[in-house]
C-alpha cells in the first residue's frame, strides 16, 4: 500500500502539479505579465505559449526514451531546470532574457512531465492512478489561484515566478517517490523493443484533439456566458463552480476504475464531452450555460484518466503515456489560437463545428485502439 501511496505523490508532484504548474496559473502569469512588465495581451499570451509549446514539445522528443531513461533523474533534473528558470524570470525584465528564462523552465517542466506520465504505466491500475493525479491538479489549482495573487500584488511578475520556484522546490521531496524504472520488465529483449510508432500517433491525436477542442472552448468561455446574458461576476461564479464538479467527476473515474471494462465509460465519456461541449457553443440561454458547463466539467475529468489508461496498456513501459501527456498540454497550447481563428472566421457556429469533428475523430480512434486492446492484441512493452 505504502509502495502505491510512493507512486500516486511522485507522479502528482511531477507531472500533476509541478510539470503543468505554468499551466494551471496561466491567468495569473499572464495578468502579471501585462500589469508588471507593461506587455500588451497578445505579447502576454505569446511569452507563455512559448513556454506551454516548450513543455510539449520536450515531452515529446524525450517520450521514447522513458522505457530506458531513470525517470527519478529525469524529472529531478527537469525540477533544477524549472527552479532555475522561473528564478531568473524574476530577474530578467527584457524581453529575450525573460523569454530564454521561460523557455528553461518549459524545458524542465516538459522533462517532469515526460518522466511523471511515463509511471502512470506501473501502477496495477493505471486508470485509477490518472483519475487520481487529476484529482491532485485540481487540488493543487484550488491553492495557487488563491495563494500566488498575494505574491503578484506584492512583487508583481517577480511574485508570480517566484512562486512558482518555491513551490517547485517543495514538491522536490515528493518526486523522489518516483521509481527509477518500470519495476517488472518482461525480459531482457523487452527495451530492446523499438518505439510504437503507429500507436504514438493515434494516441498523440486523442489526447491532442481532446484538449485542443478543450482548450478552444474552455478559453471563450468568458464571452459566451456574457452573450448568454450573463454578468462577468455571474460566470466567474459559474466557472469556479466547475472545479468542484471536475474533481468528483475524477473520483468517480478512480471509483469505477475499469470494473466494468475500459471501453464503456470511456466512449460514454467521449459522447457526453462532445454533446455537451458542443451545447455550451451554441447556446444563448443563461441558465442552460451554467448547468451544461457545470457537467460538462464532471464529464471532461471523469474521461480523461481513460485515454491515459488506454495509453498505459497499449505500452507497459510508459513511452505512450508520456506522449499523452506532452499531446495534452500541445492541444492545451493551441486550441485557444483555434478557437479565435475560428470565431473570427464564422463566429460561434465554426467553433461547434470543430468540436464535432475532432470529438469524431477522437471518439473513432479511441474505440478502435480500445478494441485492439480488448481482442487480446499484446502492448508494446
Amino acid at each position: 500500500m505504502f509502495v502505491k501511496h510512493r507512486l500516486l505523490f511522485g507522479v502528482a508532484a511531477s507531472s500533476g502539479s509541478s510539470g503543468q504548474l505554468s499551466q494551471i496559473t496561466l491567468p495569473l502569469l499572464v495578468g502579471a505579465a501585462v500589469v508588471g512588465l507593461g506587455m500588451d495581451e497578445q505579447a502576454a499570451g505569446l511569452l507563455s505559449s512559448v513556454e506551454l509549446v516548450t513543455v510539449a514539445l520536450v515531452s515529446f522528443v524525450i517520450a521514447p526514451q522513458m522505457g530506458v531513461w531513470p525517470r527519478r533523474n529525469v524529472a529531478l533534473i527537469g525540477a533544477g531546470l524549472a527552479i532555475l528558470g522561473h528564478a531568473c524570470s524574476t530577474f530578467a525584465p527584457l524581453v529575450l532574457p525573460l523569454v530564454a528564462a521561460r523557455i528553461l523552465a518549459g524545458f524542465g517542466a516538459g522533462m517532469m512531465v515526460a518522466a511523471g506520465n511515463a509511471c502512470i504505466a506501473n501502477a496495477e491500475n493505471p486508470d485509477r492512478l490518472a483519475s487520481l493525479v487529476i484529482v491532485s491538479m485540481c487540488l493543487v489549482q484550488l491553492v495557487t489561484l488563491n495563494l500566488m495573487p498575494v505574491f503578484v500584488e506584492r512583487w508583481s511578475y517577480a511574485g508570480a515566478y517566484g512562486f512558482e520556484a518555491v513551490f517547485i522546490l517543495l514538491m522536490v521531496p515528493l518526486i523522489f517517490m518516483l521509481p527509477q524504472y518500470r519495476p517488472a520488465p518482461d525480459g531482457p529483449e523487452s527495451h530492446r523493443r523499438g518505439f510504437p510508432v503507429g500507436a504514438a500517433i493515434a494516441i498523440a491525436v486523442i489526447v491532442g484533439l481532446f484538449s485542443a477542442r478543450e482548450a478552444a472552448l474552455w478559453a471563450f468561455s468568458q464571452p459566451i456566458g456574457v452573450r448568454t446574458g450573463l454578468s462577468n461576476q455571474q460566470v466567474g461564479t459559474v466557472l469556479g463552480i466547475t472545479g468542484a464538479l471536475g474533481i468528483l467527476g475524477a473520483v468517480t473515474a478512480a471509483v469505477l476504475g475499469t470494473r466494468y471494462g475500459r471501453m464503456k465509460p470511456m466512449i460514454v465519456g467521449l459522447f457526453m464531452n462532445a454533446v455537451l461541449s458542443f451545447w455550451i457553443s451554441q447556446t444563448n440561454d443563461p441558465v442552460v450555460f451554467s448547468i451544461v458547463e457545470i457537467v460538462y466539467h464532471a464529464f471532461l475529468f471523469f474521461t480523461t484518466p481513460y485515454l491515459f489508461g488506454m495509453a498505459a496498456e497499449l505500452d507497459g513501459l510508459g513511452r505512450l503515456v508520456a506522449v499523452a501527456g506532452g499531446s495534452i498540454l500541445l492541444g492545451g497550447a493551441l486550441g485557444p489560437a483555434i478557437g479565435g481563428l475560428l470565431i473570427s472566421w464564422q463566429g460561434y457556429t465554426a467553433i461547434g463545428g470543430f468540436i464535432l469533428l475532432a470529438m469524431a475523430v477522437v471518439t473513432t480512434l479511441a474505440w478502435r485502439l480500445q478494441r485492439h486492446l480488448d481482442q487480446g492484441a499484446p502492448a508494446a512493452s
